[in-house]
């Protein structure tokens, strides 16, 4: 079977871009609306007690596809796949390469601590009122919690998985609410762990406790594929645009705490939400300057497009800069959100 590549630049990143433009969209787990979570209706004061932000420096998309059957053509991907037909997968790897060297951890932990107070800001200004971090952390509660971090499973699922993540918290507080991106897990807390919430957020007079853990990638990749019997076709682009990814792309989560009737569930953003423009960033294919591991590795399944990987190379005053017009970017939709269902 014949295979074909193609690399898309100019305007077709810049149609991707645009596709992308659309207004995200808040809801609670299960896709329910936001409207409906009586938790937020009447929120009273706010405490965030963890900001967690996940720097993402290696991001991937993998491909599956297969000839369709007849209604192909009607039904796309709704179709099944034609018996004794044609497949093909691609995968494609983006590295983010920093032009004057590798970021501090103060450089992390300054760009995590500004946003919390951002959206600790914005949060008031709309008139939920956050409750300080000082008072969190003279509360009974921090000294129940300050220890909390990834558990050592955790730590090492993540260097077998290349170390694609730098997490960093907010005033270097405890991680209560521990996120996994690999497999978009939490750590559900224990009743014993949602009664001392509870007798936190009465102590600080607050109605709800959030934590948050955000996961911030520096790229967007385009991979489509398309067989026949002919031939198999992937095309593919990568786009320098830092966002904060969705459910669906990685995933984040806001932990949400209602302290009078101690039932959390969670909140996330349906759609990504990028920064308000693209990094000034130099994308090519480059593979002398990536080494690969464990975390590229994969069974091929159908015909193989092997696609070289590709570095983002940009300076860090520029990544940092596009980080944190993300993050206000989201604290801005966050706080617009909740002030819309709040009564």
């Amino acid at each position: 079977m014949m295979k074909r590549i193609l690399y898309l630049l100019g305007i077709a990143m810049f149609l991707y871009t645009g596709l992308h433009a659309q207004e995200p969209v808040f809801k609670r787990s299960g896709d329910r609306k936001l409207s409906n979570f009586n938790a937020l209706k009447k929120p009273g004061d706010v405490s965030i007690v963890q900001t967690s932000v996940f720097f993402q420096n290696m991001t991937k998309r993998k491909i599956y596809v297969t000839e369709r059957n007849a209604l192909g053509a009607i039904l796309g991907s709704s179709a099944g796949s034609k018996s004794g037909g044609n497949a093909a997968s691609a995968e494609l790897v983006a590295y983010l390469v920093f032009s004057d060297g590798e970021p501090t951890d103060a450089e992390y932990q300054k760009i995590t601590n500004d946003f919390y107070d951002y959206l600790n800001k914005k949060l008031t200004q709309g008139g939920i009122k956050a409750v300080p971090w000082d008072k969190f952390t003279s509360s009974k509660y921090y000294d129940q919690v300050k220890d909390e971090k990834d558990d050592a499973g955790t730590v090492e699922e993540f260097k077998k998985k290349g170390n694609a993540w730098k997490v960093y918290t907010a005033n270097q507080g405890p991680r209560i609410i521990r996120y996994n991106p690999i497999n978009h897990n939490y750590n559900a807390m224990a009743v014993r762990g949602t009664v001392r919430m509870a007798n936190y957020g009465k102590s600080v007079k607050a109605g709800t406790v959030l934590a948050l853990n955000l996961v911030v990638d520096f790229a967007d990749i385009l991979l489509e594929g398309d067989v026949n019997w002919k031939e198999s076709t992937v095309k593919y682009m990568v786009s320098p645009h830092l966002r904060i990814t969705s459910r669906h792309n990685g995933g984040n989560q806001i932990f949400v705490f209602p302290v009078k009737s101690k039932a959390f569930d969670e909140v996330y953003n349906a759609e990504d939400i990028r920064a308000s423009q693209e990094m000034p960033a130099l994308v090519a294919q480059d593979p002398s300057r990536v080494q690969k591991s464990i975390f590229l590795s994969g069974i091929s399944i159908g015909m193989k497009h092997d696609i070289d990987p590709f570095v983002v190379e940009v300076s860090k005053s520029e990544y940092f800069e596009h980080v944190k017009n993300a993050l206000e970017v989201y604290a801005d939709e966050l706080v617009k959100a909740m002030v819309s269902v709040k009564k």
